[in-house]
């Protein structure tokens, strides 16, 4: 019954593990975590089956246990869906790549000296690898449930609709996977020749295998990733305008418009901005490039010097070197853009 059991689960963890590698969701990349955790599933379910059916002792040394490696890709997908930032990840890995290497080394031993099994059982190398392991797991089962909880409080932050968006399942399964790395440890001591007992335990994990599988499933296409070092659309929005703010307040209180030399690297440096910010600014804010927007300042100034009878007796070129213009043709084409009409015409009809 056992064996069916886990032919089956390990049929389902094969197709799980393909469709989270082939399918094109919007969460492809951070999928393949998934693709990962259930491939090392698979491959362990493998083994079981092999051991179940040959009953060959040496299977247990084949180096395809990943009691170190599993559990860490789950951590990786809660953490980059949560948007907690994971540096170095190759550390991550080291006790894997250790467990795997131990495990290609006594496979080849105890193949060539079958006598050294007997030895590492007597000495306790599986108790102590079994100890090891769960303790890593538990933590790392730990660590998921915390970032599971600072995605669900960041959620309503970034989400109107939270429904199935949350990583209640990981959290769930965690708690599963803690209970019985806890029971297997310790069933070893307490319930060593109760069938019953191990049974209880391969019966609950097949169960928390197959709930992962479809709890997964159902949010490979949710968008449900939180980016917590990225700025909400409103404050963007409203540092662009404040910025704005700042530059109208130089450009009318000290007129740095009439500086023939004004650019976009003098005015960054003029009010200590940088001058990305200013572009951006003037661009999302005012619908306008920095350039327009200068011409906009000068030609309204030139407008009212126009009307002021102090200037009544300068010439239009005189007026446009009032106003921040060196060049005579780049403020007639200026002036006719964005008035519509030619200095001529505007000062004929004021």
């Amino acid at each position: 019954m056992l064996n069916s059991c886990y032919f089956i689960s390990s049929v389902q963890t094969l197709l799980i593990t393909l469709i989270f590698f082939l399918y094109k969701s919007q969460k492809f990349k951070l999928n393949r975590y998934l693709g990962f955790f259930f491939l090392t599933l698979f491959i362990e379910t493998v083994k079981i089956i092999l051991l179940r059916t040959y009953h060959n002792i040496h299977l247990i040394f084949l180096p395809v246990n990943f009691n170190f490696l599993t559990i860490v890709f789950l951590f990786f997908y809660a953490s980059e869906t949560s948007g907690v930032i994971i540096k170095n990840k190759f550390k991550y890995y080291l006790l894997a790549i250790i467990e795997t290497v131990v495990f290609s080394v006594l496979f080849i031993l105890v193949w060539f000296v079958p006598s050294l099994i007997e030895k590492l059982f007597i000495y306790g190398f599986m108790d102590v690898y079994m100890f090891s392991s769960s303790i890593f797991i538990g933590y790392f089962c730990i660590r998921i449930i915390k970032i599971n909880l600072i995605h669900k409080k960041k959620l309503l932050e970034y989400y109107e609709d939270v429904k199935y968006k949350t990583l209640l399942w990981l959290t769930a399964f965690c708690v599963i996977c803690i209970a019985l790395n806890f029971l297997g440890f310790f069933g070893r001591f307490l319930f060593l020749n109760n069938k019953s007992y191990h049974i209880l335990i391969e019966v609950l994990f097949l169960i928390s295998l197959y709930y992962i599988t479809i709890a997964s499933l159902v949010q490979i296409n949710i968008s449900n990733v939180i980016n917590l070092n990225k700025v909400s659309l409103n404050e963007i929005q409203k540092e662009l305008i404040d910025v704005c703010k700042t530059i109208d307040h130089y450009m009318t209180s000290e007129k740095l418009y009439l500086n023939p030399s004004l650019n976009l690297t003098f005015l960054s440096n003029y009010i200590k901005i940088p001058d990305r910010l200013i572009s951006k600014s003037i661009n999302e804010i005012k619908n306008k490039n920095f350039n327009r927007f200068v011409h906009e300042y000068r030609i309204e100034e030139f407008k009212r010097l126009v009307l002021d009878k102090k200037y009544e007796k300068y010439s239009i070129e005189a007026l446009a070197h009032e106003v921040g213009y060196n060049s005579r043709a780049s403020f007639y084409k200026n002036f006719k853009i964005i008035v519509g009409v030619s200095p001529h015409d505007f000062i004929k009809n004021k």
